[in-house]
């Protein structure tokens, strides 16, 4: 499986449009849907990182609008085509900014927009009560996905 990571920046139109919220290429909540999906599926999609990460990376306190995800398809296809994933950020993600990364680069970025932390949440069996949910450092897997653990105790 070819991955190529991409970062943009959450695009927002202004009051006028949408209210003011930020437009996106891809639904980020199921990595599918709008301009992505319209101009590159089912060949192209977009990688869900593993532990908690999704399919937009952001900063955890969402101070930052630079946003990471990658972008997938089988080696068969890049085989046949191989501008295939650079073409989908230069020209699909032309309208966010968006800016290929190689994974190292990514790593780092994403390091930074989610760092090691613990945070603390209601017990989901007794919400009278909270638990400590640990995020640990990002990591890639064998294949190139970022992961990380996370843990509640």
């Amino acid at each position: 499986m070819a991955i190529q990571y991409v970062k943009f920046v959450s695009l927002v139109l202004g009051p006028q449009i949408l209210g003011g919220t930020p437009i996106w290429p891809f639904d980020p909540t199921n990595g599918s849907g709008v301009n992505m999906q319209f101009h590159y599926a089912p060949d192209g999609t977009i990688v869900l990182h593993e532990g908690e990460l999704g399919y937009a990376i952001t900063h955890y306190e969402d101070n930052d609008s630079r946003i990471v995800s990658a972008f997938t398809c089988s080696d068969e296809f890049l085989a046949e085509n191989p501008n295939f994933l650079n073409d989908m950020v230069d020209q699909g993600l032309s309208a966010w900014g968006g800016i290929k990364m190689t994974k190292d680069e990514a790593l780092t970025l994403v390091k930074y927009f989610q760092p090691e932390r613990t945070i603390y949440i209601p017990d989901p069996i007794d919400p009278t009560k909270t638990v400590t949910k640990t995020f640990g450092e990002v990591s890639l897997t064998e294949n190139n996905i970022l992961t990380r653990t996370v843990t509640i105790s």
